[in-house]
């Protein structure tokens, strides 16, 4: 798969992340680092803790560097939710945890697209 194709399949640009990255090695390199980045699993459990600080914090995290990549679709997802928890008060759980549910779709999407072009690009 090549970095155009994986960019497609995420309805990501890659030609933005081009011109801010430089290379196709620099963005590999920082696409695939992104595999071991333990911000989701820190979300899921400050939102199961009720923990809007932290939860707010890894979900900020998760789109900066969803940003920088231009991860497409998870990166509107993770904005809809970061915004949502910006004032570490929640106020509506059904709603927080549609915006997750969101989210968490299109972090498993994302992860299982990285995986695919990770063997590919080996």
């Amino acid at each position: 798969m090549e970095l155009k194709e994986f960019y497609n399949i995420i309805g990501g640009d890659y030609n933005e992340v081009l011109s801010r990255l430089a290379t196709d090695q620099r963005i590999q390199k920082y696409l695939l680092r992104f595999l071991d980045v333990p911000d989701f699993e820190l979300l899921k459990e400050a939102l199961a803790a009720k923990d809007w600080e932290k939860a707010f914090l890894a979900a900020h995290t998760l789109k900066g560097n969803a940003l920088n990549l231009g991860l497409g679709t998870f990166t509107t997802a993770d904005t809809e939710l970061t915004e949502y928890l910006r004032p570490r008060v929640v106020e509506d759980e059904v709603k927080l945890n549609e915006l997750f549910q969101k989210t968490q779709v299109e972090y498993e999407k994302l992860i299982n697209t990285i995986n695919e072009y990770k063997k590919s690009a080996v």
